[in-house]
């Protein structure tokens, strides 16, 4: 079945045939420059395997500007096509590399540029909010005026921390490692602060 591209190329010619227009003779030179200048980047699904500040698009986004070259090599390979289907294949396809271009992403993986500094910030208060153990497993060893929580908690939050530093401390973290410990920080937080008891000891 003839694409929407070949069907309207179809019509011009139709209609053009009707009114005694030549063919041939479109200069097809810049549409087919037009087409080798499209330079196609990455396709990747978060960017997080793409090298730092290099670019990526979706696979629909590649899909697009393939679609729009393919359309354009159409024209280009239509001996009958006229200059105004021509005009209107460069037209398009330029409207489809600027898409193209607008939807670029830059690769994260490298560390350079990977933005730490809520997860260092949610590192130190993880740290503040860490409270006294108690052994006994009651509180009884702790005083009435302090917070307590079991050794297990106090290891499952520290744990928790000590993957974050980790990742701070990763030259080569990728954002989205940082967002992933930062997410696990945040939950492990929740689920500590919500353990805490006050202590029993007077």
């Amino acid at each position: 079945m003839p694409s929407i591209s070949t069907k309207n190329a179809l019509a011009v010619y139709q209609a053009a045939q009707k009114s005694g227009t030549k063919y041939g003779y479109g200069d097809k030179a810049s549409l087919q420059s037009l087409i080798n200048s499209v330079q196609y980047v990455t396709v990747s699904w978060d960017g997080s395997n793409v090298p730092y500040n290099s670019p990526w698009t979706t696979q629909t986004e590649r899909n697009a500007i393939e679609a729009a070259v393919s359309s354009a090599q159409l024209i280009v390979n239509n001996y009958y096509a006229t200059q105004t289907d021509i005009a209107n294949a460069i037209n398009n396809l330029n409207n489809a590399i600027r898409t193209y271009k607008n939807a670029y992403k830059y690769g994260t993986n490298g560390g350079y540029n990977v933005e730490k500094s809520y997860l260092e910030s949610l590192i130190t208060s993880a740290y503040n909010d860490l409270v006294s153990i108690s052994y006994n497993g009651d509180g009884s060893d702790v005083p009435y005026y302090s917070k307590w929580t079991s050794q297990n908690d106090w290891i499952y939050l520290n744990n928790y921390i000590e993957q974050a530093k980790s990742i701070v401390n990763n030259y080569y973290a990728t954002q989205l490692e940082v967002v992933s410990a930062y997410n696990n920080l945040n939950s492990a937080l929740s689920y500590y602060n919500s353990a805490k008891r006050d202590g029993l000891l007077h």
